[in-house]
């Protein structure tokens, strides 16, 4: 599904370690940054610590990274800067940009005609 980007990398590999290792050699900070984020996980505990004090296996990690939400920063960074956006924040700049429109015309289209917010990779 193109709405779980961080599932294609991993092969769906049985065992999952080299998917895992594939996945924290190209997108290690911002795994180290979401686990801590959204687990209170540290990376290093995770691989390294003793197992009863905090290690991980790497398929219970790969459950967890799957299930990053979109606005993780893994997910910005597999999907650039339109990563957290979703079908709400698509609705929601439509339903500004028809409701600004609506008043524009009622105003009898004096002053700028509106424009719709502009999407990330057009910010500057």
């Amino acid at each position: 599904r193109s709405d779980r980007p961080v599932e294609k990398p991993l092969g769906f590999r049985r065992g999952g370690s080299l998917g895992l290792r594939r996945l924290l050699e190209e997108h290690g900070e911002a795994i180290e940054a979401d686990l801590h984020r959204y687990y209170q996980i540290r990376l290093a505990d995770a691989l390294y610590g003793p197992r009863q004090e905090g290690r991980y296996s790497p398929r219970e990690l790969l459950v967890r990274i799957k299930s990053l939400p979109p606005e993780s920063a893994l997910h910005r960074k597999m999907r650039g800067p339109m990563g957290a956006w979703g079908v709400t924040e698509f609705l929601l700049r439509r339903i500004d940009h028809q409701l600004a429109g609506a008043n524009w015309q009622r105003s009898g289209g004096k002053g700028a005609k509106p424009k719709p917010v502009e999407l990330p990779q057009q910010q500057r």
